[in-house]
């Protein structure tokens, strides 16, 4: 079994992380903008400043980091490719996506339909954002 190697986790997971920046950009402001505003309103929410936006940010560059040490990680179980980081990439969509959204629906800290949106956004956006950093990894 060959070692991991982790300047190509890193360079990986910064692609990754840029990969699910965009995507989040976009499922904020496009696809959930006027939803997330009203969202906001409702639980008397003020929009994120500047440190706030440096913590997500931090947090999405772990994710990425994440994402493709898993992949690198199953690499020689599941073999490299394609298929490989998306199973790493689904794998994380549990945790990340799944348990928010069953934390969410039983406490009810979001509406119900920002949080059907943003999960279902991360089931294709966390596979996308680890086939672009697995591409990246090689060993």
């Amino acid at each position: 079994m060959e070692r991991i190697h982790w300047v190509r986790v890193i360079l990986g997971g910064i692609a990754a992380a840029v990969v699910l920046g965009i995507g989040e950009y976009v499922l904020h402001e496009y696809v959930l903008g006027a939803r997330m505003e009203e969202a906001m309103i409702e639980m008397e929410m003020e929009n994120p400043t500047g440190a706030d936006m440096a913590i997500f940010s931090a947090i999405t560059l772990v994710t990425g980091m994440l994402l493709v040490w898993l992949y690198a990680a199953i690499r020689p179980r599941f073999g490299p490719g394609p298929r490989t980081a998306i199973i790493a990439g689904l794998f994380l969509w549990v945790p990340l996506n799944v348990f928010w959204y069953g934390y969410n629906l039983a406490w009810e800290t979001f509406p119900q339909d920002v949080i059907t949106m943003s999960t279902v956004w991360g089931f294709l956006a966390l596979p996308i954002a680890t086939l672009v950093g697995a591409w990246l990894y090689r060993e």
